[in-house]
């Protein structure tokens, strides 16, 4: 998206990767700390999708008073900050019905209390959500049973260098409806790469389908009915920045018990972000004192540096720098250029 990138550098990717998952009727997880410039990526976003609908959160039951907005609906629906909506359940509850919406187009739920029946929804979704809250959800039984395989999550890695909340001014045209793209054959060279790519994130029937939805959805924007080479190629450089979480999500056990490493993840973010890395740029952003950033880093020795040769310096490993090489962030390695203060006080 260039036109977006002139004036909003770094969110180009961001808008490009949530129009193809619109046009493919998905429900996508943008996850990143605040301050990353999803609010203003989710505005551009809705800006070339007229139909778009903003919510706080949605649970099945509350649907029941409103369930003729979502009938028959082709828009996206966007919470734009998960952080807002008040409780765990309700985050957990959001999630879960937006997900299952998006990929089942129905919803029947039918207690003493409240009936919901809503058919006919080929719409899509959008939830923003910082990573300290999508560690809960991911903990969550829900997360195992229905969301992780319903749901694209796409990690924004960048910080913007010169915020711009000021909306560019962006034409894409119309796309083909996605019924109206033909269908396309998995195997070969595009698709192998994409499937290896995304067997993080979903199970393999799920990885089919999401994929082939997907590329389509490329087509669509480019108002051809059949999918081509490019649209794969174009598809996996969009879908790169989903890889990180295959390194930030580790599981325990068959059934349950996922983990978020937020601090790994907050630290991909850095690195993305800045060309030059300071612990007191680091301190600024996450409002922490260079004693406690070193605490953090000392725990992830597979990741990061901790040299004590004079002043205390860190780095990354070259581990760091394939795993963000894989989500499309080129990044020298390993970095070894900073000497904070180790007194307690804040660099910030």
């Amino acid at each position: 998206m260039r036109q977006v990138e002139r004036t909003h550098k770094r969110l180009g990717n961001l808008v490009a990767f949530a129009l193809t998952a619109s046009v493919a009727r998905k429900c996508m997880m943008v996850v990143a700390p605040a301050g990353t410039g999803k609010t203003v990526a989710s505005k551009i976003v809705m800006g070339l999708l007229p139909q778009s609908k903003v919510f706080d959160s949605v649970t099945r039951s509350s649907m029941a008073a409103i369930k003729e907005l979502f009938q028959d609906y082709s828009g996206l629906l966007v919470v734009d900050d998960m952080g807002k909506v008040d409780t765990l359940y309700s985050r957990i509850a959001t999630a879960t019905t937006f997900a299952e919406l998006c990929y089942s187009g129905f919803i029947e739920k039918h207690t003493i209390s409240s009936h919901v029946s809503i058919s006919g929804f080929i719409g899509s979704a959008w939830l923003g959500i910082q990573p300290i809250i999508l560690g809960q959800v991911i903990a969550s039984g829900e997360w195992e049973a229905v969301i992780m395989d319903k749901t694209i999550r796409y990690y924004h890695l960048y910080r913007p260098l010169a915020p711009n909340r000021t909306l560019p001014s962006v034409y894409i045209g119309e796309p083909l409806a996605l019924d109206d793209v033909g269908k396309v054959k998995t195997g070969g060279e595009g698709w192998e790469e994409l499937a290896e790519m995304m067997t993080c994130q979903w199970s393999d029937a799920r990885l089919m389908e999401h994929l082939t939805d997907l590329v389509r959805a490329v087509a669509a924007w480019d108002g051809r009915p059949e999918v081509e080479r490019q649209d794969w190629v174009l598809l996996a450089e969009l879908l790169r920045p989903c890889s990180i979480e295959a390194e930030v999500v580790t599981k325990l056990s068959f059934e349950a018990d996922r983990l978020l490493n937020s601090n790994l993840l907050a630290m991909l973010v850095e690195i993305a972000s800045w060309e030059h890395l300071t612990v007191a740029r680091i301190a600024r952003d996450y409002k922490l004192n260079d004693q406690a950033i070193f605490q953090a880093l000392r725990r992830m020795p597979d990741y990061f540096l901790i040299e004590a040769i004079g002043p205390k310096t860190i780095g990354w490993t070259p581990k760091v720098v394939k795993i963000l090489e894989k989500a499309g962030v080129p990044r020298r390695a390993p970095q070894k250029a900073v000497e904070p203060n180790l007194s307690g006080q804040s660099g910030g």
